[in-house]
């Protein structure tokens, strides 16, 4: 016959058992199994991956560029063609406009939530081929200046395949924001040892720039490719944005034996004022 004091040993030794084999299973949490935590095995560093454009050229003068992150990624950062790093946000994506022709460099880096930063961020090199020739733009397309501070804006012949001689430029001023100071001949004419002659005008007004700039001296073979046919000597009177715009009716290309060239594009200038 079993007592009671028996049964009772009996309950304590299963009590036990059960007990012992329940706290081998379950196991109390590992205080280093924390992915943010940058001492823990577990942790997964801030890296970004670029996965938009797919294409190396572009002909746009604009690209929307996207990107994603690993995980506990919390913000990221993008630094365009090298003109320093933007404020961490949350975006995955951005659109750059106003591209200039030729090559550009776009670069993104990831934080984590614990704060770390990416170390070796991701970039992409793409080029821009926006503008067909010949052509006459601004240089850049969109220049950002200081209010009240002298500045130069470069008119710009692009893409020019005949031999160019001549080139006359009409432009359109929006006087109360942006003042033209002075007017140089730019580098172009002179690729081939050319002397450029310049002959330039502003109305009494302030909002009309007439330019002549052409080559002269020695064998005149004149010029072809991109360059800068003048210098524009500025200042920004006002804050905000504002277009300087080629007047196309009076704005013209000749070649080396009178002939008019033919553009393809008339791009105006922007100026935005801070």
């Amino acid at each position: 016959m079993t007592t009671d004091s028996q049964k009772m040993a009996v309950c304590l030794i299963v009590y036990s058992l059960f007990f012992s084999a329940c706290h081998e299973n379950v196991k109390p949490p590992d205080q280093f199994v924390n992915p943010i935590d940058s001492t823990s095995s577990s942790f997964i560093a801030p890296k970004s991956f670029i996965t938009g454009p797919n294409n190396t050229t572009i002909a746009l003068d604009s690209v929307t560029i996207t990107w994603s992150g690993t995980q506990d990624v919390a913000s990221f950062s993008y630094n365009s063609d090298g003109t320093g790093w933007s404020a961490f946000t949350g975006a995955t994506s951005i659109t750059l406009t106003d591209l200039d022709e030729g090559a550009h460099t776009f670069s993104v880096r990831a934080k984590h939530k614990n704060g770390s930063i990416e170390s070796t961020p991701p970039s992409i090199s793409f080029n821009v081929s926006a503008v067909t020739g010949p052509a006459i733009m601004f240089f850049p397309r969109k220049k950002n200046v200081a209010l009240g501070s002298a500045f130069t804006y470069s008119v710009q012949a692009e893409k020019i395949a005949t031999n160019l001689l001549a080139a006359k430029i009409s432009l359109q001023v929006q006087a109360n924001f942006l003042q033209v100071d002075s007017v140089t001949a730019g580098d172009f004419v002179k690729q081939n040892g050319e002397t450029p002659i310049l002959f330039w005008a502003i109305n009494a007004t302030k909002d009309t720039v007439i330019i002549d700039v052409a080559a002269a001296g020695g064998i005149i073979s004149g010029v072809s490719g991109s360059g800068a046919l003048a210098n524009l000597y500025c200042h920004a009177k006002a804050f905000g944005l504002t277009m300087i715009n080629f007047v196309a009716a009076q704005t013209a290309y000749r070649d080396t034996v009178g002939n008019a060239i033919p553009m393809n594009m008339v791009i105006p200038g922007k100026v935005v004022a801070q």
